[in-house]
This record gives C-alpha cells, sequence and structure tokens, in this order.
C-alpha cells in the first residue's frame, strides 16, 4: 500500500455541529481484488466564536445594556454573522 498527501475541497454545509460527519463517496482507499474505491469519512470539529455561540440550530450573543439604555430605548449596534 502507498501513502499519499492530497488535497481536497470540501462544501462544508450550513449548519452543521460538533461531531457530524461528511461523507464523500468513492474517496476511500481501494476495494481488495480490484474493487471500488471506499468511502471517505470526515468528523467536523467546530471552532468557537468569540462573540456568539449556538443552542441547537440557533445563533445567540449576549448583548449588555445598562438599565438608561434599557428604559430609555438607546439605539446600540449589534454585531452579526454578517457585520453590524
Amino acid at each position: 500500500m502507498e501513502r499519499k498527501t492530497v488535497k481536497k475541497t470540501v462544501n462544508i454545509p450550513a449548519g452543521i455541529d460538533n461531531g457530524q460527519q461528511i461523507r464523500l463517496a468513492g474517496e476511500g482507499q481501494p476495494g481488495g481484488f480490484g474493487g471500488p474505491n471506499g468511502n471517505l469519512y470526515l468528523e467536523v470539529q467546530v471552532k468557537a466564536h468569540k462573540y456568539f455561540h449556538r443552542k441547537q440550530d440557533d445563533i445567540w450573543l449576549n448583548l449588555n445594556v445598562n438599565i438608561a439604555q434599557a428604559t430609555l430605548g438607546a439605539d446600540v449596534e449589534v454585531p452579526t454573522i454578517d457585520g453590524t
């Protein structure tokens, strides 16, 4: 068996979570006795974000506002995934 390094571009679906797997059909090792290539499974580890955290399929952000802002209805900038 020959070992080699191969680079692949893989599309990661939105909403994937820690421990979930992505199957790349036919990208594994060749089958025995000339059979087709097997599947390659990638296990995903999602890196934690500085501000946002996930609860199931929802993205949460803790934003601190003081009592004056809350009672007087101040305008505050809220960071989102796509900007403020």
